[in-house]
């Protein structure tokens, strides 16, 4: 490359027909012989922090997972508190003043135990025994049955304590939510037999009460959580 004069490069400084990176080269070199110049240099430009703040380097496959799985346990979050609402609360929140009274002679009653299964999220299948004491009264269309897990049992005291006592008894009163009047098989509440009360409405109540509180817990918190990942600026104005 030949090397340009001191004259012909401020020329080049000052004429109009180079262009700014023309100029700039000419004048480095005029300030690497050390001979003044007119041209103010610019100073080099700053890259913005900000340029990459927003963006997310993560791969396309890795935001698909991620919004997977916020979506799954938004779901999971969202079917805990509609089981705990829908299938429990109104067993919870039931009053003894919305109940009536059914009386009568008892027609039958029998316990079942019989094997129900269930699978969990990894595909285990739990195996367990599950005892349903049912039982009607002469002259009344229904059937009122009590139901509870018993694990790998092959009996149910209590279960068994009630039924014979129905057998020998000469009046029954069952306890049932005046909505459930015309249902065939409405939820029992309470169970009198001989004016002495065998099944109190506050056992049948709070029977329930641990697995509701988990339920809401568990999905209060799964759904509070994948709010915050998707909306963490509005949780913050929420918060302070």
């Amino acid at each position: 490359m030949i090397s340009k004069s001191d004259s012909k490069l401020k020329e080049i400084i000052s004429s109009d027909s180079f262009v700014e990176e023309a100029k700039q080269a000419a004048a480095w070199e005029l300030d690497e012989r050390k001979i003044g110049h007119n041209y103010k240099l610019q100073p080099p430009k700053q890259i913005s922090n900000n340029l990459f703040k927003n963006y997310d380097f993560r791969s396309t496959e890795s935001k698909g997972w991620r919004k997977y799985h916020e979506n799954s346990l938004l779901f999971f979050g969202l079917t805990c508190i509609a089981c705990a609402i829908y299938f429990i609360a109104p067993t919870i929140f039931t009053f003894k003043k919305s109940l009536i009274q059914v009386e009568g002679r008892l027609k039958s009653a029998d316990i079942l135990i019989e094997e129900v299964s269930s699978f969990n999220k990894f595909g285990y299948k739990a195996k367990s025994r599950r005892a349903t004491l049912y039982f009607s009264l002469t002259g009344i269309n229904k059937r009122f049955e009590l139901m509870e897990n018993i694990g790998k049992d092959y009996r149910h005291e209590k279960f068994s304590s009630i039924k014979n006592r129905l057998r020998s008894s000469k009046q029954i009163t069952v306890w049932i939510k005046k909505k459930e009047k015309k249902s065939g098989k409405p939820k029992v509440f309470q169970i009198d037999i001989d004016n002495t009360t065998i099944l109190t409405f506050n056992e049948v109540k709070t029977e329930r009460n641990g697995i509701f509180i988990f339920l809401l817990i568990l999905g209060l918190s799964s759904t509070v959580f994948v709010l915050w990942r998707k909306y963490p600026d509005k949780f913050e104005r929420i918060i302070n």
